[in-house]
């Protein structure tokens, strides 16, 4: 370690200097404008700078040069980057999204930070788990003006086709979510419940306890009857009287198709 006084330290930017403190002098602050720089004079010192406010100007690199008193002068240097962000008013928002879904349906959404800058890094989880990026479909960013600066608006699209194992007896609902982040200075998620739509089963028209078949069989079962039954017939079985036509035909359970078979003989 030195053990001969500071004569100067100074601040660069983008290797311009814009402050430096001389402890020698009478008025040891020196300010230098430039783009995106606005020193507060009272709370800085040689030990440091104060920058208040940044703008999207004041991204840049940053360098501090520290001189020692003469003879030698000896001087040491340290620099770091600064990046300003615009963060969004409001987080992201995911858009296009049914309330259920069947097993099977396809699922198209998206998901967009708006005004940002730079443009926010966005990110899928359904049920927890990352979304591969080939299910992923990246949109151009658009470019938006917002009190005089240019921002950035990104969006994320979600293609994924709903499976049994997305919503089950014991997950009957679908939890996904989208991330929207800038470096380390902003994170904000969303997220929504989506439900599982079940499939309606074929109802059967019933008459009399007996179903009644398909369009096609229907007419097959038609054709045999009429062939065999030219007029209207009546069959008893069991105390229940079953009338035969050519427009009402229905399909009969084993045992009244066996007392069809004996009434047929027997006539």
């Amino acid at each position: 370690s030195s053990i001969q006084p500071v004569y100067s330290v100074r601040w660069y930017k983008n290797g311009k200097e814009f402050f430096s403190y001389l402890p020698g002098k009478l008025s040891p602050v020196s300010v230098h404008h430039l783009p995106g720089i606005n020193v507060e004079v009272t709370k800085s010192s040689m030990n440091y700078v104060t920058l208040s406010p940044l703008t999207l100007a004041s991204t840049g690199r940053y360098r501090c040069e520290v001189s020692e008193e003469g003879p030698m002068f000896a001087t040491d240097s340290a620099y770091g980057d600064l990046l300003v962000v615009v963060v969004p008013q409001e987080g992201p928002r995911i858009e296009g999204a049914n309330s259920r879904y069947f097993v099977g349906e396809k699922m198209v959404i998206n998901c967009t930070s708006a005004a940002t800058l730079p443009p926010a890094n966005l990110t899928w989880y359904i049920n927890q788990k990352l979304v591969p990026e080939q299910k992923t479909i990246p949109y151009p960013v658009l470019n938006t003006s917002l009190r005089g600066e240019e921002l950035q608006t990104n969006t994320l699209g979600l293609e994924h086709t709903i499976t049994r194992h997305d919503m089950n007896q014991h997950h009957p609902s679908m939890k996904i979510k989208c991330v929207a982040s800038i470096y380390t200075a902003y994170y904000k998620t969303v997220e929504i419940m989506v439900g599982r739509k079940m499939r309606r089963r074929k109802s059967k028209r019933r008459r009399d306890g007996i179903t009644k078949p398909s369009e096609d069989t229907q007419q097959g079962d038609q054709d045999l009857l009429v062939s065999l039954h030219p007029s209207q017939t009546s069959l008893d079985s069991g105390g229940q009287v079953y009338t035969l036509t050519g427009g009402q035909v229905y399909t009969l359970g084993i045992v009244l198709a066996l007392a069809l078979v004996q009434g047929l003989y027997s006539a």
